[in-house]
């Protein structure tokens, strides 16, 4: 079976002869968790983009266009629920694919996102 590899690769973004797999927007306002996923997605080949709260996640987004965004749903200012319903209502936005993030999820919430803007919760 033949696979697609989708992503897209940047240019090496400071690291001699290695190219870059896509740019994440990670939007997570506790330090340690959001260094711990940057470091990883960073090891792996990704360039990584950080944001604590919803209203710099937007800024961001639209001066860095992510090929994904990492969004923690309980973030400062803008929560990560409102975050994603403004991302998908931004016609230049909307193509963005949206992961919720949280460690602190109960069954309810994720049961609700299948019915708000983010079609995957983490």
């Amino acid at each position: 079976m033949m696979t697609t590899d989708r992503r897209r690769v940047l240019p090496g973004a400071g690291q001699p002869g290695r190219q870059r797999l896509g740019r994440v927007l990670l939007v997570e306002d506790e330090q340690d968790v959001a260094e711990l996923i940057r470091y990883n997605l960073t090891k792996e080949g990704y360039d990584v983009v950080l944001s604590s709260n919803g209203n710099e996640a937007l800024r961001l987004a639209r001066e860095h266009r992510p090929d994904v965004l990492l969004l923690d749903i309980m973030v400062p200012q803008l929560n990560g629920w409102e975050v994603c319903r403004r991302l998908k209502k931004d016609p230049e936005l909307a193509q963005i694919p949206v992961i919720m993030v949280s460690g602190r999820v109960a069954r309810r919430v994720t049961r609700s996102s299948a019915s708000r803007s983010a079609p995957t919760t983490m």
